[in-house]
C-alpha cells in the first residue's frame, strides 16, 4: 500500500523444510507437498518480500501469530532476517476502533464491513486486511494508516533478526524503555505471556484446531484463564476451530457457537475468536 491505496499484490509458495506438511493444515488451505516440491525456501522468498517492504511497515491480522511464524520459518531455514521489520496488527486496531463486537475474526469483519474475501487464500486475506486498515483510518479520522497505531494508544511491534522480538502492544511504550527480554520459547505455541488479556477470563473451546485441545487448555490456564466445557452468560471467549459439517446445523455452527452467538446478540459480552486470535491473546502482555 502507498498513500492509502493498494498498488501491488504478490503471493508466493514456500517449500517447508523437507517439504513436510501437517494434514490439518493441508485440509485448511489446500496446499500440499505436490504444490511446493520445486518452490523456493523461506529465505529466497523473504529476500523478494523485503524489496517490497523496504521503508514500510508490515501489517497482519492477529499479527503476533503471523510474526511468530515468520521468525520460526526463518530459523527453520537457517536464515537471518537482514534487518528488523516494524509491524502492526489489524485485529488490535479493529478491536479498539469498533469496540463491543461479538467477533473480530477477519472473515466476520470482512462480511460485516462489505470487504470481499476468499478466506485462507493468502493474497485475499492480505487484501482484506488492507481494506480493513483503510476503513479504520477513516473511522478514526487520521491522515493515513501509519498514524493508526498511535491513535489507538498502541505501540508497534518489531520482528528482529533472531527469535527475540518486541511484541506489538496495546499499551504506549513507557518513557525510556528499551526492548523487552526474550521469554522462554514454547515451540508451536510461540512465546506465552505471564500476564495479559486472558487473565481471569472464562474460555470455552469448540471444533478442531492445529493445537491438541489439552495443550490449548493448558496454555490458557497458564496465563490465568479458566477453561470450562459449556458456554454460559459468564463466558468471555469461545475459541472456534474447524467444525465437522456433517454434525453441525445448516448454519454451519456447532451447538456452542450457536449458543455464543445468541448470547452475544443479547449483549452478554462474549467474544467468538479463532485459533489465530487465541494465540495472539496468549502472547500479548
Amino acid at each position: 500500500m502507498e498513500n492509502g491505496e493498494i498498488v501491488e499484490r504478490e503471493g508466493w509458495l514456500i517449500r517447508p523444510p523437507g517439504n513436510a506438511y501437517d494434514g490439518f493444515n493441508m485440509n485448511l488451505h489446500g496446499i500440499g507437498p505436490q504444490d511446493t516440491e520445486r518452490a523456493p525456501g523461506f529465505g529466497e522468498v523473504w529476500d523478494l518480500a523485503m524489496g517490497l517492504l523496504e521503508g514500510k511497515r508490515l501489517w497482519a491480522h492477529s499479527a503476533a501469530f503471523d510474526m511468530s511464524v515468520l521468525r520460526h520459518s526463518a530459523a527453520g531455514d537457517s536464515y537471518e532476517l537482514p534487518s528488523p521489520v516494524g509491524y502492526g496488527c489489524t485485529y488490535m486496531i479493529a478491536k479498539t476502533t469498533w469496540p463491543n463486537r461479538w467477533s473480530y475474526s477477519l472473515d466476520t469483519l470482512a462480511n460485516d464491513l462489505g470487504i470481499s474475501l476468499n478466506h485462507h487464500d493468502p493474497v485475499s486475506d492480505a487484501e482484506a486486511a488492507a481494506h480493513l486498515l483503510l476503513l479504520a483510518t477513516d473511522a478514526r479520522c487520521v491522515p493515513d494508516p501509519g498514524s493508526l497505531i498511535a491513535s489507538c494508544g498502541h505501540r508497534p511491534g518489531i520482528v528482529h533478526t533472531d527469535l527475540s522480538y518486541d511484541r506489538y502492544s496495546t499499551r504506549p511504550a513507557p518513557a525510556g524503555s528499551g526492548s523487552r527480554p526474550r521469554p522462554a520459547d514454547l515451540g508451536p505455541l510461540g512465546d506465552i505471556a505471564s500476564t495479559g488479556p486472558l487473565r481471569d477470563k472464562k474460555i470455552v473451546f469448540t471444533g478442531t484446531m492445529s493445537l491438541v485441545r489439552r495443550d490449548a487448555e493448558a496454555a490458557a490456564e497458564r496465563v490465568g484463564a479458566m477453561v470450562t466445557g459449556s458456554v454460559t452468560r459468564f463466558t468471555d471467549y469461545l475459541v472456534v476451530g474447524q467444525t465437522n459439517l456433517a454434525v453441525v446445523g445448516q448454519d454451519g455452527l456447532s451447538g456452542k457457537a450457536r449458543r455464543a452467538a445468541e448470547l452475544a446478540a443479547n449483549g452478554s459480552g462474549i467474544e467468538i475468536i479463532d485459533e489465530a486470535t487465541f494465540r495472539e491473546l496468549l502472547t500479548t502482555d
